[in-house]
């Protein structure tokens, strides 16, 4: 008996942290970049899915990855934008 929370077999959970990377580009500022670390971070965790016994370990590093360069992004594009309109106002 599997009593373990995020085994495959119970795997309601993981398919929801999967599901959960769609939410990040859709608040994130409009571009390529999120979309694409979206798209890459869904298809890791899907293998990782498939392949390991026990794969939260990888699925959790893959959605906080995808979170920590979508943030990134989002402030570099913030600045570069305040950037090029006080360029253009002043």
């Amino acid at each position: 008996m599997n009593t373990y929370i995020f085994h495959k077999s119970n795997s309601k959970l993981l398919h929801f942290l999967i599901a959960l990377n769609f939410i990040i580009p859709i608040l994130s500022i409009e571009g390529f970049l999120p979309w694409v670390m979206c798209i890459f971070s869904i298809y890791k965790s899907i293998n990782a899915l498939n392949k390991y016994s026990k794969p939260t370990i990888k699925i959790v590093n893959y959605l906080v990855l995808n979170l920590i360069i979508v943030v990134l992004y989002n402030y570099i594009a913030s600045i570069a934008t305040s950037y090029v309109l006080n360029l253009f106002l002043s």
